[in-house]
């Protein structure tokens, strides 16, 4: 009796480890898998983010421009033989414009609460011949952080022999925060549009804030 209970013992001992191990290891491997899928996810989310908000902004601006009376916002003047001689950009309708656009951009941000990304699961396990395309849909949360960040930009661009492109660009900058399965991504989107432009044919012309 003595004997058969110290073997009772024994064995049970080793089950309680190997259950043990087993649940070491199986933690070891969600943890790994949670890491790497994070990181795949990560990436989608600031890529497509990137461009869903690149494109909400461009939107935005070219939208307030057409509700807006910003048609005069640059003002030409000619010399007597009809060449351009300055240039004016009204300043109070640049004003007016970037808040009317900061505004449209604070909309669209805040309609977009989450963002969803298709992950091959395939990738996470490196292994396409098992478990073939299988996608699976990831959802990150959407947080904008702090204010919209708006300036005005001059640029004279090279167009060919005696001519110059001119462009009056709005340059945005926004701020998202990206709360994905066990990390939160700080992503800062900045892009330009350009919201006015005139072909200059002979000298560049002097440019003056009206």
């Amino acid at each position: 009796m003595v004997y058969i209970r110290k073997k009772k013992k024994h064995i049970l001992r080793r089950v309680l480890i190997c259950l043990f191990a087993l649940l070491v290891f199986a933690f070891l491997f969600i943890k790994n898998i949670n890491q790497k899928l994070d990181v795949i996810i990560a990436d989608m989310v600031e890529e497509g983010l990137k461009t869903t908000i690149t494109k909400i902004i461009s939107e935005s601006v070219r939208e307030s421009m057409q509700d807006g009376n910003y048609e005069d916002i640059l003002k030409i003047s000619y010399s007597s033989d009809g060449k351009v001689q300055s240039m004016t950009a009204d300043s109070e309708k640049v004003n007016l414009l970037c808040a009317d656009a900061s505004l449209s951009i604070c909309e669209k941000l805040d309609e977009l609460k989450k963002f969803y990304v298709d992950v091959d699961i395939s990738n996470v396990f490196d292994d396409v011949i098992i478990l073939g395309k299988s996608t699976y849909v990831f959802v990150a949360d959407v947080v904008p952080v702090g204010g919209i960040e708006t300036d005005i930009e001059s640029e004279f661009v090279d167009a060919g022999i005696n001519q110059t492109n001119y462009r009056l660009k709005m340059n945005v900058n926004v701020g998202i925060t990206a709360v994905m399965l066990i990390s939160t991504s700080t992503i800062d989107i900045s892009t330009s549009v350009c919201i006015a432009e005139m072909l200059i044919v002979g000298d560049v012309p002097a440019v003056y804030w009206g």
